[in-house]
């Protein structure tokens, strides 16, 4: 025990006096603090990696959500969309039954008119008679074929025309 001068010597050599006893090189010392930092850069790089598949995952979850509202968003327009059309398919089906309807009638009116004109030998009707009143009706019901009473106001003045043509034969 008579050595004291190897435990002070070998801590003069290291820089390092913990009191230990124990001297490390530079080199191991340097290697083992590269280490140290190597790890901890690791465990930084691991934490790191977990928190950002952990944004990844819940984005991914975020985003699987907002797709599946939008797909039952989309479904609920697609059958709103749906039954509007049906509902605007049915509208059209009652009017052309009712244009169809409207039409038969007229022709039928005219047809009897003119029976009734045939029959009548005192009349005598002009071709040019009411003309102007019969094209202007024709004319109402070709540009408003969806809604037939928009010319009722026509179908009066060739009534009223026919009606005084009538008369005024007599």
């Amino acid at each position: 025990m008579g050595n004291k001068s190897s435990a002070p010597v070998a801590a003069e050599n290291s820089g390092d006096d913990t009191g230990s006893g124990i001297a490390l090189s530079s080199e191991l010392q340097s290697k083992i603090v590269q280490d140290f930092n190597d790890v901890q850069v690791q465990q930084e790089y691991i934490g790191f990696q977990r928190s950002m598949l952990e944004e990844r995952r819940e984005r991914a979850q975020s985003e699987h959500e907002i797709n599946v509202q939008f797909q039952r968003e989309v479904k609920a327009w697609q059958k709103m969309d749906k039954q509007r059309q049906e509902e605007l398919d049915n509208k059209i089906d009652d009017m052309n039954a009712q244009f169809f309807n409207s039409s038969a009638e007229i022709s039928h009116e005219a047809s009897r008119l003119e029976e009734k004109i045939a029959k009548d030998a005192k009349i005598d009707i002009k071709e040019e008679d009411c003309f102007n009143s019969r094209m202007n009706l024709a004319s109402c019901f070709k540009i408003n074929s969806k809604n037939l009473s928009e010319c009722n106001g026509f179908v009066e003045i060739l009534e009223q025309c026919v009606k005084k043509t009538i008369v005024d034969a007599h």
